[in-house]
């Protein structure tokens, strides 16, 4: 059985960290990451979905040189805040290797359960998962080349876990493509969208000690984006 370190934040407190927030304990999360009433979203449509819009008849296939998925942008502490520099730069380097872990699979098909675990524990495992099964069962793969990320930012922040908000805004080339030939399939809904992924410390069963891991997402506002 793995442990989780939760405490604040979206969920109930259930340990404390030592005062550098490094050595979180680890105990057994009790609820779901919640979006907040006061800044609930409309949830961004899932890959299984009806589209929204069908592709036009010449909708370009996606070039083998293009990106797959869009670049983070520079992500270092934020001075403001009272999270201490060394605690904040790892997490969120764990979020942005979850990203990319997450969206290299979508966009390739390509992924090793070892990979997504060692990113992803709890519903955020499963959540990706399920995506990359679904993609492979349509024969398709998730790419968004002229989609940017414009923000992201810790939001909540309790005992050595936080939760790491991301705003980012779509193009009309986003979405899913067939495997084979690359020709689009399914346009994406084009706007700016928000996610929040919570971000703890885990320890698996074959670890010595536990890392930072993403283990809940939700969709979030657009307001501060």
């Amino acid at each position: 059985m793995a442990g989780i370190a939760t405490c604040g934040l979206l969920l109930a407190c259930s340990g404390a960290a030592d005062e550098d927030g490094l050595d979180a304990p680890l105990a057994e999360a009790e609820e779901p990451l919640e979006t907040s009433p006061a800044n609930e979203a409309e949830p961004e449509p899932e890959a299984t979905e009806e589209p929204v819009d069908e592709p036009a008849d010449d909708a370009p296939a996606i070039g083998e040189d293009e990106p797959l998925y869009a670049p983070l942008p520079e992500l270092t502490p934020d001075p403001d805040n009272d999270i201490p520099d060394e605690l904040e730069q790892l997490i969120l380097d764990a979020y942005a290797n979850a990203y990319d872990v997450e969206y290299t699979a979508y966009a390739t098909g390509e992924s090793t359960d070892r990979e997504l675990q060692d990113s992803h524990f709890g519903t955020a495992l499963d959540s990706v998962r399920e995506t990359i099964d679904s993609l492979a069962s349509r024969a398709v793969v998730e790419r968004s080349p002229d989609t940017s990320v414009d923000r992201v930012w810790i939001t909540q922040f309790e005992g050595g876990a936080a939760v790491v908000r991301e705003c980012f805004t779509t193009g009309p080339r986003t979405g899913q493509y067939a495997a084979d030939s690359l020709e689009m399939t399914y346009r994406a809904p084009e706007g700016t969208f928000a996610q929040d992924r919570l971000i703890e410390f885990v320890q698996l069963d074959d670890e010595d000690e536990p890392r930072l891991r993403v283990t809940q997402m939700s969709p979030a506002g657009t307001d501060e984006c």
